[in-house]
Order: structure tokens, then C-alpha cells, then sequence
């Protein structure tokens, strides 16, 4: 994690390829790898950031204009990330039964979630 904190800030987000590069080439299994890509996205300040000069939805700088403009999503991009990876990933969408749901409650359209399902380590 800490490895990935430092090199953050100069990770080269032009192509999928050299971000990977950049952010596994020092770990060996896939979970390093995947541990590294989950921090890496989780320290991007997606909202926050400025994307004028971006251009090109392909890159993971242009997913994330995407993002911010409510057009992409955290899930899609981790599955992008793993699969650049060799990662195996999958988005699962289905209901999220949180802190919105009410025991007996028929309606389920505002619990709708996605989440990411990958195989590492053997399993998913």
C-alpha cells in the first residue's frame, strides 16, 4: 500500500499498459497486483480533478472524465484495470440489501448496486 502511495503521484495514465506497468511491476501474484490496483484507484480524487486537456475516452484518464461526469463508474474501471492486468473480472449487478433497505420492502429499484467479482488466489 505504501508502495503504491508513492508512486501514485507519477504514475504514467496515458495507456492502460503503462499504468499496469507502473503499478505492478515490482509484485509478483496477481493478489499483490490487485491489492495494488484497488489502492491506486481508491487514492484517485476522480470528483476533484480537472480533465480539460482530455480527449480520449480509452485511457484511464478519460475514463475517469467519464466517471466524474456520471458516465462511467467505479466498477467498470476496476474491471478495466484487472483485465489490463491478466486479472480475470467481472461487474455483477444485482440488489445491495444496505443501510436503504427495510425488512418487507417490495420495491428494490433504489437498491439496485454493481459490484466486482475477480479471480485470484485460486477463487473468486
Amino acid at each position: 500500500d505504501d508502495k503504491v502511495r508513492q508512486l501514485s503521484p507519477r504514475i504514467d495514465t496515458s495507456t492502460y499498459d503503462s499504468l499496469i506497468k507502473s503499478l505492478t511491476a515490482d509484485f509478483t501474484t496477481d493478489l499483490q497486483k490487485l491489492r495494488a490496483i484497488f489502492v491506486w484507484l481508491y487514492l484517485q480524487n476522480i470528483y476533484d480533478s480537472y480533465y480539460n486537456r482530455v480527449t480520449d475516452p480509452y485511457t484511464p484518464r478519460g475514463y475517469m472524465k467519464l466517471m466524474k461526469t456520471q458516465t462511467g463508474s467505479y466498477e467498470s474501471f476496476f474491471t478495466q484495470l484487472c483485465r489490463a492486468a491478466d486479472i480475470p473480472c467481472n461487474v455483477i449487478r444485482g440488489i445491495g440489501k444496505g443501510d436503504k433497505y427495510n425488512i418487507g420492502q417490495q420495491d428494490m429499484s433504489e437498491l439496485e448496486s454493481a459490484w466486482c467479482a475477480v479471480y485470484v488466489a485460486g477463487g473468486w
